[in-house]
C-alpha cells in the first residue's frame, strides 16, 4: 500500500515536471518541435554516426590493449590470465578492424548507388 502511494506521487511529480514546459509553450502560441537531427540526407546521417563511432572507438581500442597488456604482465605466468589477455587483444583488434572497414563499406555502397 505504501509502495503504491510512493509510485503515484513520483508519477505525478514527473508528469508536472515534463508537462509544465509544454503548457507554457502552448500559451505562447508557439508549439513547434525542432528536428534534433541536423542531417538532411541519409548519406550525411550515416557519415556523422560513423564519425562519432570512430571517435569513441579508437580510444576504447587503445584502452583495451593497455588493459590486456597490464593483465599479461601482472599474470605472473598464469596460463588463464595470459590466455585472457591474448583474447582481449584479439577481439579488440577484430572490432577495431571492423570499425575501420565501416568507412570503406559506406564508400562502397555510395559507389554502387
Amino acid at each position: 500500500m505504501k509502495n503504491t502511494i510512493k509510485r503515484k506521487i513520483i508519477t505525478l511529480v514527473l508528469f508536472v515536471l515534463t508537462a509544465g514546459p509544454m503548457f507554457a509553450a502552448a500559451q505562447n502560441g508557439e508549439t513547434r518541435i525542432n528536428n534534433p537531427i541536423t542531417s538532411n540526407t541519409l548519406d550525411d546521417l550515416v557519415e556523422r554516426i560513423l564519425n562519432i563511432v570512430i571517435t569513441f572507438g579508437i580510444p576504447i581500442y587503445g584502452l583495451m590493449v593497455a588493459i590486456a597488456g597490464f593483465m599479461f604482465v601482472t599474470g605472473a605466468g598464469t596460463p588463464e590470465k595470459r590466455k585472457k589477455a591474448i583474447n582481449i587483444v584479439k577481439y579488440a583488434t577484430i572490432g577495431f578492424v571492423i570499425l575501420l572497414l565501416g568507412r570503406g563499406v559506406v564508400a562502397l555502397v555510395r559507389s554502387l548507388i
